[in-house]
C-alpha cells in the first residue's frame, strides 16, 4: 500500500538590524512512499519521504525569497 507525507512551512525574513519583514510566505510539499511488510523498511521509507518533502520545501522557500529580493532590487 502507499502512504503520503505532507509538509507545510511558514517563513519570514527580517533584517538583522530589525524592522519590517523583507520577505514572507508559506510553502507546502507532498511526498508519497510505499509501505512494506517489514517494520524497518516502513520506517526508512517514511523517513526518506520526510527528507524529500523537506528538501522540496527548502527549494521552494529559497526560490521565493530570491524572487522577492529580485523584485525589490536588493
Amino acid at each position: 500500500s502507499a502512504a503520503t507525507v505532507w509538509a507545510d512551512a511558514t517563513y519570514t525574513v527580517t533584517p538583522a538590524a530589525g524592522g519590517a519583514p523583507v520577505a514572507q510566505g508559506r510553502a507546502s510539499a507532498v511526498s508519497d512512499y510505499d509501505r512494506f511488510a517489514q517494520r524497518y523498511a516502513n520506517i526508512r521509507a517514511a523517513r526518506d519521504a520526510e527528507i524529500r518533502a523537506a528538501k522540496s520545501l527548502a527549494e521552494q522557500i529559497r526560490l521565493r525569497i530570491a524572487a522577492d529580493f529580485a523584485k525589490r532590487g536588493s
